[in-house]
């Protein structure tokens, strides 16, 4: 129908923007770096970066065909190897999204020699994160679960074994994912009273330093209402598997409308901010 074209076609900008934005970010810390990497604050936006181009690929290499042909035009096991992925990219996103407000809370109580976010240590606490990330991605892989396409309501679903251990596993990384969505909340809800508390004081003495924290908190505000969207819309899911397929397909849709937005707002928010945090 035309409804659904106009539905892919929306995508499909969407995508494309996300990754326009991903390759410009890119481009910037490469020609930049020597000057962008003296701040750790931009080694832990590197590695957020990695996960929302990742993000953005999965989309354009994955869901576009699928929604372009209607139908499933992949083997099994490259849907198995994208839905491996697919769960990387999204705790990478969150796990770096956490770290990325950690260093904000660092850098407004303690300057720029917080603890965790100096060099070497820095670098350690990447590695570590990145690999607790690719852990959580693939355990689930492993224990068996599946993208398998749905034919009645042309998307893809997840699947998992039934089994008591992979239950349990899956509520755990489903209930880290809330835990990090509580950490990067408490993280800005705290860098955020610490600025009000002394906003007479930076606004007369450290303006440089006021107005991009600010700006940053504000850009924060956007990133939560996105992925409180995509939260919402994931537990939706749950409770529609079973009825209408349409209903589901637009879930299903606006799940990914929600997830490519993420991964193309990050980068944007960055390219679109003053040269002081650029």
């Amino acid at each position: 129908s035309d409804v659904y074209q106009y539905f892919v076609v929306l995508h499909v900008v969407l995508v494309f923007l996300s990754l326009l934005n991903n390759g410009t970010m890119h481009t910037t810390l490469i020609t930049m770096r020597k000057k962008l990497f003296e701040s750790t604050f931009y080694i832990v936006v590197a590695g957020l970066m990695i996960f929302t181009t990742l993000k953005t690929l999965i989309q354009a290499a994955f869901i576009v065909p699928q929604y372009m042909l209607r139908n499933d035009p992949f083997s099994a096991e490259y849907r198995k190897t994208m839905f491996t992925l697919d769960m990387v990219a999204d705790y990478g996103i969150l796990g770096f999204s956490t770290l990325m407000a950690a260093n904000r809370l660092s850098a407004f109580q303690m300057g720029a020699y917080g603890p965790l976010f100096v060099k070497p240590v820095i670098y350690y606490l990447f590695g570590l994160v990145t690999v607790f990330i690719i852990f959580c991605g693939v355990i689930m892989s492993g224990m068996g679960c599946r993208r398998q396409y749905n034919s009645q309501t042309n998307t893809y679903v997840d699947t998992c074994p039934s089994d008591m251990p992979t239950l349990v596993i899956q509520k755990v990384l489903m209930s880290l994912f809330y835990v990090f969505c509580i950490l990067s909340f408490s993280f800005y809800f705290r860098t955020y009273w610490l600025i009000k508390s002394q906003r007479g004081y930076l606004m007369n003495n450290e303006n440089n330093r006021f107005r991009p924290e600010m700006a940053i908190l504000h850009q924060a505000i956007i990133i939560f209402v996105l992925y409180l969207t995509w939260i919402v819309i994931s537990n939706l899911l749950l409770f529609f598997l079973n009825d209408s397929a349409s209903v589901y397909f637009y879930l299903s849709y606006s799940l990914n409308i929600a997830s490519i937005c993420i991964a193309a707002t990050f980068p944007g928010l960055f390219l679109t901010s003053n040269a002081f945090r650029r």
